[in-house]
């Protein structure tokens, strides 16, 4: 298996423009641009051809970014489609990411929604919105009727 060298840092190629002779510069100059330079002074066409090398690393980089940040925004839209209809008992799961807020006894209280199907309140995992309620009460309560995802009073399907 043939060893593939990986390209010197950008670091490196800048730091090698000042030993490249006239003659390599203008070459380099020409994979940049289309035109030759408009000064001849060694010291400009190394500045430019240092600001191209960064610009061409940068948006290597950003292109990696772009393509890792449209994989989880499609992740979080596969999420959002699956739980966007009423589970069997007719709650509404919130996207992960939701904050919950709720006022109780003039203290406000946030839970946010995990992508695991958890909640976190209060630096603490939980997996159910029930246990939350019945933490912040101090009684049973459900969980999702104590966030507002359904209205207490709203008997489950499974009820007759």
């Amino acid at each position: 298996m043939p060893i593939t060298e990986t390209p010197p840092s950008t670091l490196t190629q800048i730091m090698q423009l000042e030993s490249m002779t006239m003659k390599e510069l203008l070459a380099m100059w020409q994979e940049f641009n289309p035109t030759p330079p408009p000064v001849r002074a060694r010291s400009y066409i190394e500045r430019r051809l240092a600001y191209a090398l960064q610009v061409n690393a940068l948006s290597t980089q950003e292109k990696k970014i772009v393509a890792k940040n449209t994989q989880r925004i499609e992740s979080i839209s596969k999420s959002y489609a699956l739980n966007k209809s009423k589970n069997k008992q007719g709650t509404y799961i919130p996207v992960p990411g939701t904050i919950l807020k709720r006022l109780y006894n003039d203290v406000e209280y946030e839970v946010i929604v995990l992508s695991d199907g958890q909640f976190e309140f209060q630096k603490q995992l939980y997996k159910s919105l029930s246990k939350i309620a019945k933490e912040i009460t101090g009684t049973h309560w459900s969980g999702p009727a104590f966030f507002g995802l359904r209205k207490p009073n709203t008997p489950s399907k499974n009820k007759k």
